[in-house]
């Protein structure tokens, strides 16, 4: 088994993150509509309008999503792990994220596809990374 590992940011701003708590800072509908650009346009629940009540519930610990294909899970889910580790590091807390695969190329795919562009298409991510990456 090949793994992703999403590494977080080393942002420090001082916010309460913890487990289960409504984070002080905006919820991950907020979040993504203001840190997301997905192909090249802002993060928009226009045409996804099923995904936002997904995105505003910010206290759920556990999340069961039953889809077909082309819903909107994986970004929802990818944009719910940067949310996270964006968050604990604000909070001064170190995490990391890992996204398991079944085989090498799919975490290729994973990485060039989704996560490489989820951070290149948004300035704020960009930014934080590139912090991370000097530090």
């Amino acid at each position: 088994m090949t793994t992703a590992t999403l590494k977080q940011t080393d942002v420090r701003r001082g916010v309460r993150a913890a487990r289960g708590l409504l984070r002080e800072r905006e919820c991950l509908a907020t979040w993504v509509t203001r840190r997301r650009a997905i192909n090249g346009r802002p993060f928009s629940f226009e045409g996804h309008a099923y995904l936002r009540e997904l995105y505003e519930n910010c206290r759920a610990q556990h999340v069961v999503i039953m889809k077909a294909s082309q819903m909107g899970a994986t970004e929802y889910a990818l944009s719910r792990t940067l949310w996270l580790l964006d968050s604990e590091a604000l909070a001064d807390r170190k995490r990391t994220a890992i996204y398991f695969f079944p085989k090498d190329g799919d975490v290729s795919d994973f990485s060039a596809d989704r996560l490489n562009r989820a951070v290149n298409e948004s300035p704020y991510l960009t930014r934080i990374m590139h912090e991370t990456n000097r530090g």
